[in-house]
């Protein structure tokens, strides 16, 4: 993907991790500060809980009203179906968690059609899934706070890096260029983890990448578009 341009509209589209999140704040400060002269716009299309299909239904306030000429789509976490994985899965349990993976390789591209038809003058730039930390032993639970987002669906993370592979699959079968933020991530927190189990760039839920996490995922975003990482040079005419 080329960099943004002069007159460039963005819609990042996605759930809680874009809504909420930071990836889209460090790649605004990048091309502000970097392109001071270019109008740009960034847009957080983002909602808490949203997910492939429940998406679709948005598009029209939430995209085609933002006139885009780019919309990154970044879903996946929602879609996964957290609280089936546990390290003692049901024979029911796999089943459901088969399902979402087939709804999601179903929902997706239907999505992006959708996009395509709402706004075909935009170009679209497929974000893989973000990593779900299975393996943190967690410390920052904060006092009485109980249900789904304190407990561990073990294994997640592997059906996330399902999604990812199908995106990234997906995004060459489109010719549409992608981002992969999963891979990066997982190996980034693999290689922390093994000298400090307590690392952690997500928060305590395991799901939401903190500011570590979002500086990664801006930092490979513009690393696929070939983004220049020069600030400013001088010149020194020595004659």
């Amino acid at each position: 993907a080329a960099p943004f341009a002069d007159g460039d509209r963005v819609v990042f589209f996605g759930d809680s991790i874009t809504h909420g999140g930071r990836y889209h704040e460090f790649l605004a400060d990048y091309y502000y500060t970097r392109f001071p002269d270019a109008d740009i716009r960034f847009v957080n299309s983002g909602i808490g809980g949203d997910n492939a299909k429940s998406s679709q239904f948005r598009i029209p306030e939430d995209i085609v009203e933002r006139a885009p000429t780019h919309v990154c789509v970044h879903f996946g976490m929602n879609d996964v179906g957290r609280t089936v994985y546990s390290s003692r899965p049901t024979a029911d349990d796999l089943v459901i968690a088969e399902k979402c993976q087939a709804e999601y390789r179903r929902n997706l591209p239907e999505l992006v059609s959708r996009i395509r038809r709402a706004v075909p003058e935009a170009r679209l730039l497929y974000l893989t899934p973000t990593p779900y930390d299975d393996t943190a032993d967690v410390t920052n639970i904060p006092p009485g706070k109980t249900g789904w987002s304190v407990v561990n669906s073990k294994g997640c993370s592997v059906g996330l890096s399902l999604m990812a592979g199908f995106v990234m699959t997906q995004a060459k079968a489109d010719g549409v260029p992608f981002v992969d933020w999963y891979t990066p991530l997982q190996s980034f927190l693999m290689g922390r983890r093994a000298k400090d189990p307590h690392f952690m760039f997500t928060r305590y839920d395991r799901t939401h990448p903190e500011a570590l996490g979002h500086s990664i995922m801006a930092w490979k975003f513009l690393e696929a578009q070939g983004a220049p990482a020069l600030v400013s040079d001088i010149a020194v005419d020595a004659g």
